[in-house]
């Protein structure tokens, strides 16, 4: 990463995401549900959301400087390069309040628009899948690889419906009824960070979703192809780092995915166009 990280950055950014974990786990199950605010008709945020994101931001500034950053809970800070902290302190808050494992805490190093590190937390399953560029992609301690299956009807997937599911939720369930009768299952957890790190470690064989946003896939996108596999938008274009459509897959299947998946009018824009600003 031409001098810009090194395994003693790396290390001290992975504990200090798990001791983030810590924290969100001594809540965990404690928020109630409404007391929360809504950010849109189903996306719920809390107070733990918003002291994660503190503190996270924190953290990062301290081990680069420079770098921008950009989280879901308004972080907003400029950076002095093309290097930007891409961040979702709380990946699965409707989750984490009614006591549900899957939530996670996502972290992307982002140059341009290219992620060149990620860590994806997940505090109530306690693993951590992480890796940057040089250093490829991990659970815990061990590398970790997409799978390859190839047949499709043995396949399990994932997919999601984000708080815009109001506008594109009947093309999706199409997409559903699909993928249900064409392969083993499809899952729908409710973490789309966890989503992308299931499929770069092999648990998963392709995810995909539309009405995202960067912070979102951003750690998912860098895990997927630093494990072997291919990420896209729906439309099959490379950037989906803003996270309007997205497919991740073990590679051998994204083609057949892509054929397969229906793409919302609403969500096929070139990326850029979309994407936030920091």
């Amino acid at each position: 990463m031409d001098g810009i990280w090194n395994p003693k950055l790396h290390l001290r950014l992975v504990a200090g995401v798990q001791d983030l974990g810590r924290f969100q786990l001594e809540h965990f199950g404690r928020v109630d549900p409404e007391s929360m605010d809504e950010k849109g008709t189903r996306d719920l945020v809390s107070w733990v959301d918003r002291e994660s994101e503190v503190r996270l931001a924190d953290l990062l500034g301290e081990l680069l400087p420079g770098a921008g950053m950009l989280g879901e809970e308004g972080l907003r800070r400029s950076g002095e390069d093309d290097l930007l902290w891409i961040i979702d302190p709380l990946d699965g808050t409707t989750n984490f309040a009614y006591g549900h494992p899957f939530f996670a805490i996502s972290v992307a190093l982002v140059r341009g628009r290219h992620p060149i590190l990620g860590v994806i937390h997940a505090p109530r399953l306690g693993e951590t899948f992480h890796g940057y560029e040089g250093f490829g992609a991990h659970l815990d301690d061990a590398p970790m690889s997409v799978s390859d299956r190839s047949d499709t009807s043995h396949t399990l997937m994932a997919t999601g419906f984000a708080d815009s599911r109001r506008t594109h939720a009947t093309v999706n369930l199409r997409n559903l009824d699909f993928m249900l009768h064409a392969t083993r299952g499809v899952r729908r957890a409710g973490s789309a960070a966890l989503d992308m790190a299931f499929t770069a470690a092999g648990r998963l064989d392709g995810f995909w979703e539309m009405g995202l946003n960067a912070w979102d896939v951003a750690a998912g996108i860098y895990l997927v192809r630093a494990a072997g596999g291919r990420v896209s938008d729906l439309a099959g274009r490379p950037d989906a780092l803003a996270g309007l459509s997205i497919v991740a897959s073990n590679g051998i299947i994204h083609d057949w995915m892509l054929d397969s998946l229906e793409l919302d009018p609403l969500f096929d824009v070139e990326a850029e166009a979309f994407f936030p600003e920091s």
